[in-house]
């Protein structure tokens, strides 16, 4: 729900989306996390991420395209997100990434569909 400035109730860092309320979280830093360079130089690096995704097709045994999609350029940026902020995580360990986290990476690589946040 929004308050009367437009931002979200639930979110303090002044760029998170309307989400459905298991995806309603926020980063709560000041400045928020998605405006700092390290997120930036972490988390959008589009050869970084390029390599990450490629990285995991190659673990499963998936072909390479010749152009990564932004799906997967977006995947490898929550991956690399999650890893930088909370370490290991993985199969029975998950968290939500905040809404702001997910738009920043939503706009930096759109798509015509998104998964959304999946329990393990």
């Amino acid at each position: 729900m929004l308050s009367g400035d437009n931002r979200q109730e639930w979110c303090s860092c002044g760029r998170c989306h309307e989400e459905t309320e298991k995806e309603q979280k926020c980063c709560k830093t000041m400045p928020c996390i998605t405006t700092t360079t390290q997120f930036a130089g972490t988390c959008l690096h589009l050869n970084t991420l390029e390599a990450s995704a490629r990285e995991s097709l190659d673990y499963f045994g998936e072909p390479q395209p010749v152009v990564v999609p932004n799906n997967l350029l977006r995947k490898a940026g929550y991956r690399t997100y999650m890893c930088w902020r909370y370490n290991h995580l993985g199969k029975g360990n998950r968290k939500v990434a905040p809404s702001c986290v997910a738009w920043a990476l939503r706009t930096a690589f759109p798509s015509s569909t998104y998964m959304g946040h999946r329990s393990a």
